[in-house]
């Protein structure tokens, strides 16, 4: 028997492989002619094995960083950003802030000296 309907899964899982290409590659949202958003994945990357522990994006929880890992973002890719790492080595909170422009892809190097 031949089903004429598309499975819901399988629609949902296309709709999302087409999305990440966009969002992996950096993508414009438009609305209208004058607003314009980037869109695009951001790494941010411990550079040494005293940099690690609870990592914030703009006031935001996006996931503990381990020593020498990297942990990524779909961000926007026009506006600053302050990244804030509560560092599990010292204790302390090293705060970043990234200026625009951004590509999707980059690597934010977390650089902490103890």
């Amino acid at each position: 028997m031949i089903r004429s309907r598309i499975e819901p899964k399988i629609f949902l899982a296309v709709v999302a492989a087409v999305l990440s290409i966009f969002l992996f590659s950096g993508c414009r949202v438009g609305l209208g002619v004058v607003a314009e958003i980037r869109l695009g994945v951001v790494y941010f990357a411990s550079s040494s094995p005293e940099t690690y522990g609870e990592l914030y994006l703009d006031g935001s929880f996006i996931g503990r960083l381990e020593p020498l890992g990297v942990i990524s973002r779909i961000t926007t890719l026009d506006f600053p950003h302050q990244v804030d790492l509560r560092c599990g080595f010292c204790g302390e909170v090293h705060t970043w802030i990234f200026e625009p422009p951004f590509h999707a892809g980059e690597t934010m190097e977390l650089v902490v000296t103890h």
